[in-house]
């Protein structure tokens, strides 16, 4: 019976911490799905639609402004009607993912795709934005999860 009670305790404290892992990554990706949905927010606000296609809108000489759209451009795709990208960034690219058709009466989701570059998992935030011409497009914001 003596020898039962250390290797009970080593046990219950392995089992403590792995339930604290869980718990803390389970507040993480809390964290991450909140700064996304607020991230494809205030995409959604910062691009402006050309003839040639969407176009980043803002104030470069405001470094706050600047430094927010570059951070929300790292991760990003914009797809037409048929799924087809319009314009993405390295990231998104690399990661391979198939082409959907945009569907105008979804909300803005939170997803994590299978596909993962250099073993880094990330978590992707996708809806409907509508351009000044009603046409409606899908916006993708994505952040690193790990």
């Amino acid at each position: 019976m003596k020898r039962l009670w250390p290797i009970l305790s080593v046990l219950a404290i392995i089992s403590v911490a792995a339930l604290q892992q869980w718990r803390i990554a389970r507040i993480q990706r809390d964290l991450t799905s909140e700064m996304l949905r607020s991230d494809w927010a205030a995409a959604q606000f910062a691009i402006r639609w050309s003839p040639q296609g969407p176009v980043w809108f803002y104030n470069p000489s405001n470094r706050n402004e600047a430094t927010i759209i570059e951070r929300l451009r790292r991760i990003y795709a914009v797809r037409n009607q048929n799924g087809q990208l319009i314009q993405y960034s390295r990231t998104y690219k690399d990661m391979g993912l198939p082409a959907a058709p945009v569907s105008s009466s979804a909300k803005p989701r939170i997803w994590e795709p299978t596909t993962q570059i250099h073993g880094v998992r990330y978590l992707l935030c996708s809806g409907p934005i509508r351009a000044d011409h009603d046409e409606i497009y899908e916006l993708t914001i994505g952040r690193v999860l790990d």
